[in-house]
């Protein structure tokens, strides 16, 4: 499974990669979509090679693909063309990458540090906006297609809220290398914590509250879990976290908006407005609901003033209506409810090791941290695939993980 091990680190850690400097923008993304069906290819033969090929169950397999697509005809036939296919593209990625990766991680040997490697990846091109940002490499500008802006302004994506809110998916996994650590050791960990501030620091430059607090989120949760010394870990963090804040201080101030803040006339226009609008979009969404509650008014026909909906799971009721809006919402729930922290890892405890537990802990984190970003954010989850493809991925590699632990279970 080298090959197919490779492709998807080479994908997944270019997947938020709109743009390289000298590189046709359409070059690129072909490109990438290359990649990435090769590495579904090379999963699946080897899979069929060995007879091993399996699908998740339930709403994670076809059944739920295709409950999805049935409850997403009314938002499908009441859509643009372009934007139809564009959504049902984005679904049909989702679906197929969680079902390749799912079988990826049963038959690769060590099949996490594919994750890990695309986070190197990412770490790497969040390096270099750092040092655009400070003037120690060139600040390129990014194609007309996305405005010209430069990579201290919205990184190497379409959007900066984008390129934040995919940055968050690779905080946790770059921590999954502690996991092979024998003992207690302080120094690893202090490199990983390294590696992962240049990722969040990344974010602040280019903005991106929601990518921004899923991160923090994040470090904090995995620093929790495996610093051998959380203590003075976190105190170092503190040591690294306030020179950086101070630096850029004027620039985090401005990308959460506090300036925005009144204290003494807080009132719902104020919150909106520092909100960015947010509240409007979610009061017009579900006014739009109303107006067609079961099948929506399709996709892309729920925008206020060209402004989208400020969270997906607004902007499903209002695009596709309550079926929709309840079919991928039972598949994001079951997810949550699902081990770790639910009765049978409990039961099972025994008989699985600390490195499947924490494996478990990494891959539902990364599940959770899109779950709640999606609250806030139009297209997490569905909408930009690319942005979003580490957490289908990891929805498949979860499930897959649970399996192993119930043959785990079953051998015993």
């Amino acid at each position: 499974m080298f090959i197919a091990g490779s492709l998807w680190a080479l994908y997944l850690g270019f997947a938020p990669v709109y743009w390289l400097p000298t590189i046709d923008v359409s070059l690129l993304s072909n490109v990438k979509y290359l990649v990435l069906i090769f590495a579904i290819i090379a999963t699946l033969t080897q899979a069929l090679l060995t007879n091993k090929l399996t699908l998740p169950k339930g709403v994670y397999g076809l059944p739920g693909f295709f409950m999805i697509l049935i409850f997403s005809t009314g938002a499908f036939y009441q859509a643009e063309v372009s934007g139809a296919l564009q959504r049902t593209q984005d679904l049909f990625f989702g679906f197929i990458a969680l079902w390749a990766f799912h079988n990826y991680w049963l038959l690769a040997k060590n099949p996490e540090k594919t994750l890990w490697a695309a986070s190197l990846i990412i770490v790497i091109l969040s390096a270099y906006v750092i040092l655009a940002k400070i003037g120690l490499s060139p600040d390129f500008r990014s194609p007309a297609i996305f405005n010209w802006t430069t990579v201290s302004i919205s990184g190497f994506g379409s959007l900066r809220t984008g390129w934040s809110n995919a940055m968050s998916f690779y905080v946790i996994p770059i921590f999954i290398l502690a996991l092979y650590l024998r003992k207690a050791n302080l120094l690893p960990m202090l490199i990983l914590i390294f590696l992962s501030l240049i990722i969040f620091l990344n974010q602040g430059i280019v903005a991106g509250r929601s990518g921004m607090l899923s991160s923090l989120f994040g470090i904090f949760f995995i620093v929790y879990l495996l610093s051998p010394n959380k203590k003075i870990i976190f105190l170092l963090i503190f040591l690294l976290g306030v020179p950086a804040l101070l630096y850029f201080g004027e620039q985090y101030s401005s990308h959460f908006r506090f300036d925005r803040v009144d204290a003494e006339d807080i009132n719902v226009d104020n919150l909106d407005h520092l909100a960015a609008g947010r509240i409007t979009t979610y009061i017009f969404g579900l006014e739009k609901w109303l107006e067609s509650p079961l099948i929506g008014h399709g996709y892309g026909n729920a925008e206020i003033k060209g402004t989208e909906i400020h969270s997906l799971w607004i902007r499903l009721l209002a695009e596709g209506g309550i079926f929709f809006f309840s079919i991928f919402a039972y598949i994001c729930i079951k997810l949550i409810l699902m081990p770790p922290f639910g009765r049978r890892l409990k039961f099972l405890s025994r008989e699985c090791t600390t490195f499947d537990k924490n494996i478990l802990y990494v891959l539902y984190f990364i599940i959770l941290q899109g779950v709640i970003m999606s609250f806030f954010e139009p297209r997490m989850l569905l909408g930009s695939f690319q942005v979003c493809a580490v957490w289908w991925v990891a929805v498949g590699a979860y499930l897959a993980q649970i399996e192993k632990v119930k043959n785990l279970k079953r051998r015993v």
